[in-house]
């Protein structure tokens, strides 16, 4: 995979299968979390952006939390619905990561088993 963790390839990677479990149910959470978010992305990158832009601060889980506890569900439900799916990937990493450093580890795995 090459700069950023395209999404079309990610689901075409998911569908050739990814044998190791923890990597198999990340890509499938991030997957299901991108896809629930309102608007058009074409990588986890860009996923990532618009998830700080909408909560206004660094991706760590507990600014996640925070968002979906203060967001609007009349305007915001297709976003709380996203946030509330990609923090399950936070169960499979220490405490004080962001979602960038999330990322950035998922690269590097998946180059891993290219």
């Amino acid at each position: 995979m090459n700069d950023k963790i395209d999404i079309l390839k990610l689901e075409k990677k998911l569908a050739s299968g990814i044998t190791e479990n923890n990597i198999r149910e990340i890509v499938k959470i991030f997957l299901a979390a991108v896809n629930d978010w309102p608007s058009s992305l074409a990588s986890l990158e860009d996923y990532e952006a618009n998830i700080e832009k909408f909560i206004g601060s660094s991706t760590k889980k507990e600014n996640i939390e925070f968002a979906i506890k203060n967001s609007d569900l009349s305007q915001h439900a297709w976003q709380v619905e996203s946030l509330t799916q990609v923090l399950v990937v936070f169960q499979y990493y220490k405490n004080n990561i962001d979602l960038n450093q999330i990322i950035k580890d998922l690269k590097s795995k998946l180059c891993q088993l290219d």
